[in-house]
């Protein structure tokens, strides 16, 4: 996972994610109702977000983000 950079803040520098929602303290899964509370706070902002904005602009900003996906370029 490391050579191929598949950490999330590899993935976030890479722009193949658009964010890290952190895991309470211990882990998700030790304090399901905490990792829910954030990830439910974290939608509901990326919503507010998206809400502005009309279905061809979602649409269009959509393409150009997975369009830049998968380029590669030498270092």
């Amino acid at each position: 996972a490391e050579a191929l950079k598949l950490d999330a803040k590899s993935m976030l520098a890479n722009g193949l994610i658009d964010g890290i929602v952190p895991e309470p303290l211990g882990g998700a899964h030790w304090n399901k109702e905490a990792m829910a509370e954030r990830l439910a706070q974290h939608i509901t902002e990326q919503l507010a977000l998206l809400t502005p904005q009309n279905a061809q602009e979602r649409i269009a900003a959509r393409i150009e983000k997975f369009g830049n996906m998968g380029v590669y370029e030498e270092a």
